[in-house]
């Protein structure tokens, strides 16, 4: 009997990710059914976009190469929904996601060991990569799931202490913090990725791919989505600053009788 160690991973670390943040809620008013049943609406939406996004990447042809890096650009129309759906407050609803999405998106990605995917480029005994890789792995790979499930859970510490030293005051800036970090973690990652590169730079020193042939420095598929991710962060701290210096602005309207 085959255990499949992945999907325990993945479904361990929902629901890890689901505990932690509901007690987290109540910084937020927020109350624990709600704050669950908004993590669990997180999920389904999530992946029902990972779904949609790579049939339509196919040609409308595969649900294939799921990853969940396509739809983290989409991430604030999603939690409008959530907020609109169980009527909590739209920044206090985003405030709330910034801290559960790193959180089960850093334990989840530690599934990806099972699968042996997601590794790096094969690197050529000698050369600086392959002494990294060895004294990480024992292999002449480096492990990027455990390079991109720690830069996430780094966001989810600074996301809570910010939240904590802010004493939990929503302003939705910590989610744009989320975007942003995690575009950009993701997108320098994506350079040390074994997969196909969309626009290729030049051959990477010391390096091979699964075929053995010379690795290429370029921007993935992955790499774009990382892009649109990051500028989607920046695009709402703007219009979270916009917003807040408009509530700042006292109305000086007269009333005339």
């Amino acid at each position: 009997m085959n255990v499949d160690w992945y999907s325990i991973g993945q479904i361990v670390a929902m629901l890890a990710a689901m505990v932690i943040t509901v007690f987290w809620a109540r910084h937020y008013g927020i109350s624990k059914l709600k704050a669950l049943l908004i993590t669990v609406v997180s999920d389904v939406l999530t992946f029902a976009g990972i779904l949609l996004l790579t049939w339509i990447e196919s040609g409308f042809k595969s649900f294939g190469a799921q990853n969940i890096v396509r739809v983290y650009a989409f991430l604030v129309p999603i939690v409008l929904l959530e907020a609109k759906v169980f009527r909590v407050d739209f920044i206090r609803c985003l405030e709330f996601q910034s801290i559960a999405m790193p959180l089960c998106y850093g334990l989840g990605h530690f599934a990806c060991l099972t699968r042996m995917c997601c590794f790096g480029f094969h690197y050529v005994e000698g050369s600086a990569g392959y002494a990294v890789a060895h004294a990480l792995t024992g292999t002449d790979q480096l492990p990027m799931q455990i390079f991109e499930s720690v830069s996430a859970l780094l966001l989810y510490v600074i996301i809570v202490i910010a939240a904590a030293k802010t004493h939990y005051k929503p302003k939705g800036y910590l989610f744009a913090f989320f975007q942003i970090g995690f575009g950009f973690t993701r997108f320098f990652w994506e350079f040390l990725r074994d997969n196909d590169k969309l626009i290729v730079f030049g051959p990477m020193k010391g390096a091979v791919d699964a075929m053995g042939h010379q690795a290429r420095w370029g921007i993935s598929n992955l790499a774009i989505w990382a892009v649109a991710t990051f500028f989607a962060g920046v695009l709402l701290a703007i219009g979270l600053a916009i917003y807040h210096k408009k509530q700042r602005i006292p109305d000086r309207t007269v009333c005339v009788r």
